[in-house]
């Protein structure tokens, strides 16, 4: 499952829910690309994508 935009409050508050009691493979932080990305699994075993974009300069 994938989550993108750019309510980074939001999101990261999706992301905080989701990686409790989960695994986190990569770590919600800022990438190369300028957004920030994470990956997750949650409790319950459904891998999560989670992207912050970054407004356009």
């Amino acid at each position: 499952m994938s989550l993108s935009g750019d309510d980074a409050d939001e999101l990261r508050g999706y992301w905080s829910k989701l990686s409790d009691g989960g695994s986190v493979s990569v770590p919600l932080e800022k990438q190369m690309w300028g957004d920030e990305f994470g990956m997750v699994t949650d409790q319950f075993g459904i891998g999560w994508m989670v992207n912050i974009a970054q407004p356009a300069a």
